[in-house]
């Protein structure tokens, strides 16, 4: 203690039972109790030497109990719009995926119908030519029939006669040629609309994957650390901070500074671990695995901050 630390401010004289105030000023304690109990401090208590103001005032108090009244207010608004809002996006997203399943429907129900449609225009074709084949072929009987009735006679004059007749019957007759494709089959059809659901499936997964990043990063409130003016975000799901057999909860740092951490990895071992570094180091968490392929690292880095790998 200083010269100038022997005496008391208040009474002059020698301290006796010494305190030491937040500001550094010693004092008596009977000194600095008699003074503040006469002090009109309404609240708040102030040095007596430097007048610094120790401790909140009763309307420093106040104005904070207005300010979480009102903070709770608008957050209390807040998640009723946020339920609002959701009941609605779940009634339209609803409405919408309904409206693409009757698509899809609509889609399949025209496939059907085109399948059906053709198939019934193959059948009539093929009905068509069986049965003028068939007369065709009831016809050629017919004259080889009168052909085998003619050879029999004994009329020679009459069967030069007809036989001649049948023959030029038959030679003015050009019987068609019926083409059939005995590979005929649907089978592109179904690949065409396979294909159609492998492109469905991608196209709605990658969307899916589009909504899912659209949601995670929508920051519903934010709770600001008043020393470091960091804002921390609360997302609509909890971040994981890493991925390896099960997930561990990721408390976000709220200054960069807060960044200083260590992994160990054992492969042979199955040992992950997270280690905090400060005046010691500590045990953030550790994972127990079997790990049967190789392990990487990955980091995410914030604008203008950087990492140190040191192996």
């Amino acid at each position: 203690m200083s010269s100038e630390q022997e005496d008391c401010h208040l009474c002059k004289e020698f301290l006796r039972d010494p305190v030491s105030i937040p500001c550094g000023h010693i004092f008596c304690a009977v000194c600095l109790k008699t003074y503040w109990d006469h002090a009109d401090h309404t609240g708040s208590y102030m040095c007596p030497q430097c007048r610094q103001r120790l401790g909140a005032t009763q309307a420093e108090i106040q104005e904070k109990i207005h300010d979480r009244l009102k903070q709770m207010e608008e957050l209390k608004q807040a998640v009723d719009t946020l339920k609002s809002s959701a009941h609605t996006a779940l009634q339209e997203c609803e409405k919408m995926f309904a409206d693409m399943i009757r698509s899809i429907e609509r889609m399949q129900q025209e496939m059907m119908k085109l399948i059906s449609s053709n198939k019934r225009a193959a059948l009539s074709n093929a009905e068509g030519h069986v049965e003028r084949l068939s007369h065709e072929i009831s016809d050629l009987k017919r004259r080889d029939n009168e052909i085998t009735q003619l050879s029999r006679t004994e009329d020679h004059i009459h069967f030069i006669q007809s036989f001649h007749m049948l023959l030029a019957q038959t030679e003015a007759e050009e019987l068609p040629t019926v083409s059939v494709n005995p590979y005929f089959t649907f089978g592109p059809v179904t690949k065409a609309v396979s294909e159609m659901k492998q492109h469905l499936n991608e196209f709605s997964n990658e969307e899916l994957v589009k909504v899912a990043k659209a949601v995670n990063k929508m920051t519903f409130c934010q709770l600001e650390d008043s020393k470091k003016k960091q804002a921390k975000s609360i997302k609509s799901e909890e971040a994981t901070a890493v991925q390896v057999y099960k997930s561990l909860p990721m408390q976000e740092p709220q200054h960069r500074d807060d960044f200083m951490r260590w992994v160990f990895l054992d492969h042979e071992g199955g040992t992950l671990a997270f280690y905090g570094v400060g005046e010691t180091m500590s045990l953030i968490h550790r994972f127990k695995a079997s790990f049967a392929e190789p392990v990487f690292p990955g980091f995410w880095v914030w604008y203008e901050s950087g990492i140190t790998l040191i192996q």
